[in-house]
């Protein structure tokens, strides 16, 4: 009985697993919707949720947590010298650029929910867009090159008064 025992208790371990645990979610209501590369998650019950970013890490609160993957990062071998100011400003924007002869930036100017204020060629190392016609507010202004679509400069104007 007594090596009897040792050999139950081993022979009942073997097939045992223990739990798995992965991310669930219990809530009174939501769901998940896929459609072809979208997968959209929503759940009901937590009105509010915030995420704090760094470059080293991304913190989000929440039941959804996303699930970030860079595929390709893009460096761009033309180094552009960029100086704008003042900033935050009440009437004009000064764009100083280190451009090579010949070459030219394209300039837009966007609102917060990206609809496209102003686009501007420049072509002079130093360029002044107006912005006297502007409420006050937040503004983002874009430069690209004619080669790439992907704005090679973004920066965040604060319009005052």
């Amino acid at each position: 009985m007594r090596k009897f025992f040792p050999i139950l208790l081993f022979g009942t371990c073997v097939g045992v697993q223990a739990q798995s645990l992965g991310p669930t979610l219990l809530a009174p209501a939501g769901g998940v919707s896929t459609d072809g590369a979208f997968t959209l998650s929503w759940s009901v019950g937590e009105p509010v949720v915030e995420t704090f970013s760094t470059p080293e890490i991304t913190l989000t609160q929440g039941f959804h947590q996303a699930n970030l993957v860079i595929s390709k990062v893009d460096r761009h071998p033309e180094a552009f010298q960029v100086q704008v100011f003042p900033n935050p400003t009440s009437d004009q924007v000064t764009l100083e650029l280190a451009q090579k002869p010949g070459q030219y930036v394209v300039c837009k100017l966007l609102d917060v929910q990206g609809r496209t204020l102003l686009t501007e060629r420049i072509t002079q190392d130093q360029q002044q867009l107006d912005l006297r016609a502007l409420s006050a507010g937040t503004y983002i202004l874009m430069l690209l090159t004619p080669e790439r679509e992907q704005p090679v400069a973004t920066y965040k104007i604060q319009k005052v008064k």
